[in-house]
């Protein structure tokens, strides 16, 4: 089996366009999205958009050959766009020890709970 060269396209875009350097600022305000209500009705609309195209993918028996490749090519692109939202917004909890509030709130909860033998 041989290898097949590798193909290359030309992406043209607008003039001005580049996207920006992932700094440590802006990879502190992807992780920062998903507590806003707006970044998290964008998700959930696109969750409820890629539902809808697969009820209609999996209901429709007779659509043309063009209506199924759009509702195939809708299904990869939404869960593309989700997968990269995701992957972009990840926050990677790491371990640390309790401050002294949390220690003092922890304290005052475990006071509170009655033990039943």
């Amino acid at each position: 089996m041989t290898k097949q060269p590798t193909k290359y396209s030309v992406i043209e875009l607008e003039k001005g366009t580049k996207l920006p350097d992932l700094t440590g600022d802006l990879k502190e305000a992807l992780k920062a999205l998903p507590a806003l209500p707006a970044f998290n009705y964008i998700l959930m609309r696109l969750r409820m958009e890629k539902a809808v195209l697969e009820a209609y993918y999996k209901s429709s028996i007779e659509i043309t050959d063009q209506q199924l490749r759009f509702t195939q090519i809708g299904l990869y692109w939404l869960g593309y766009i989700e997968a990269l939202l995701k992957t972009l917004t990840k926050i990677v909890e790491k371990p640390r020890p309790a401050n002294d509030d949390e220690n003092k709130l922890f304290a005052q909860m475990q006071e509170a709970i009655t033990l039943v033998k």
